[in-house]
């Protein structure tokens, strides 16, 4: 109940901050309010969820590598128009 009332609050600095200071970085006030108020009042040992940790670790940086078959196809339809 407690992270759903985190939530909602986050939510509302999002929406009032867009309201009535449109000029102010609302996202940044409300998870930097968010992330005070956790440490602040300690809610993650008052049960609220903070995030899952990530068990598989940083994902690795791979090149992408282009479907053969599709280059040629896209260089053809390119040659065409």
């Amino acid at each position: 109940m407690l992270t759903l009332a985190v939530g909602v609050a986050t939510f509302a600095v999002l929406i009032g901050f867009k309201q009535l200071r449109p000029r102010i970085p609302a996202p940044l006030v409300a998870i930097g309010g968010a992330i005070a108020a956790a440490w602040y009042f300690g809610l993650q040992d008052k049960g609220v969820s903070l995030g899952r940790p990530d068990s598989a670790g940083i994902p690795s940086l791979d090149a992408a590598r282009p479907d053969a078959d599709r280059a040629a196809d896209s260089g053809r339809a390119r040659h065409r128009a």
